[in-house]
């Protein structure tokens, strides 16, 4: 199979595959007035398409929560593990949704920044869920991370002895 490049200057890549699939390159493209950091109510929209959406960027963001509250816990041991975290989700997903603003095809919304640092909550709370982190330990072997530092999910005795 022959792979190279034998374009010239003009606005057309073709795909020696499939003709079909040719690349058009325009002069000039840009997004007139796009919107940086939609509000929620705006573009909220009653579909199913939203909220796969959602689902996705909380989804997206569990395992960020989860390996940086591992991270900041285990080996940087920081007091505020889960704050840092939380914080750090929200940030890494503000620099996406500005940066998405500047791509053609993709929107920027406060919505996703919201859904993704929920994602990223969710992920620092599993992970000091003692269940959780007793469960990831047995399956990778691991004995330290499943040292309980401050669990909030197991039940504790109550002043009077009972659960």
């Amino acid at each position: 199979m022959k792979a190279g490049c034998n374009e010239g200057l003009g606005a057309v890549v073709h795909d020696q595959m499939n003709p079909a699939n040719d690349l058009h390159i325009p002069d000039r493209y840009f997004v007139l007035d796009a919107p940086l950091l939609e509000l929620p109510w705006d573009e909220f929209e009653f579909s199913w398409s939203y909220c796969k959406d959602v689902l996705i960027n909380i989804g997206g963001f569990v395992p960020l929560g989860f390996f940086f509250c591992a991270y900041f816990s285990q080996v940087r041991r920081l007091d505020r593990s889960v704050l840092a975290t939380i914080v750090l989700g929200a940030v890494v997903s503000c620099a996406i949704e500005v940066l998405q603003a500047f791509l053609p095809t993709r929107n920027s919304g406060m919505t996703d920044i919201v859904t993704n640092t929920l994602g990223t909550t969710l992920g620092a709370m599993l992970y000091r869920c003692q269940l959780i982190r007793g469960l990831f330990a047995t399956v990778l072997g691991f004995t330290k991370f499943a040292e309980p530092s401050g669990d909030h999910c197991e039940k504790r005795p109550s002043s009077n002895g009972t659960l």
